[in-house]
């Protein structure tokens, strides 16, 4: 359990060191979600009418592609931290689930405001 600490801690500090680009993904996600709210703008739509119901359902998977993709940029992050992981593996530092788990608890509050602020902003405009 002291390994797990240890390892919070430093995630932890290695959120914040990269907190601009935490900065820069809220940002951006509220800039294509105002975007997006601005493109499929509707007052209210008749799903009834196949050119409505297409609309609607290219919002909801526009939405979701974007979702997906915006985590994309932590993946160099995690590429350049994977020789860190391997060696102290290797030298029986910690279990890898003390290594895997801070960062995940860690990254679960970021990408729940990112989707809620998404989801708020394009759904009030659409």
């Amino acid at each position: 359990m002291g390994s797990f600490k240890a390892l919070m801690r430093r995630d932890w500090i290695l959120m914040q060191r990269n907190y601009f680009l935490y900065a820069f993904k809220t940002a951006q996600v509220l800039f294509l979600g105002v975007l997006t709210g601005t493109l499929f703008l509707k007052g209210q739509v008749d799903t009834t009418t196949v050119a409505n119901a297409t609309l609607l359902l290219g919002l909801l998977f526009f939405s979701i592609v974007q979702l997906m993709f915006s985590s994309f940029a932590e993946m160099p992050l995690l590429l350049m931290s994977l020789p860190v992981f391997f060696r102290q593996r290797s030298l029986a530092m910690f279990p890898a689930w003390a290594y895997c788990l801070p960062t995940t608890i860690l990254h679960i509050p970021l990408s729940l405001v990112e989707s809620l602020a998404w989801s708020c902003i394009v759904y009030w405009l659409t």
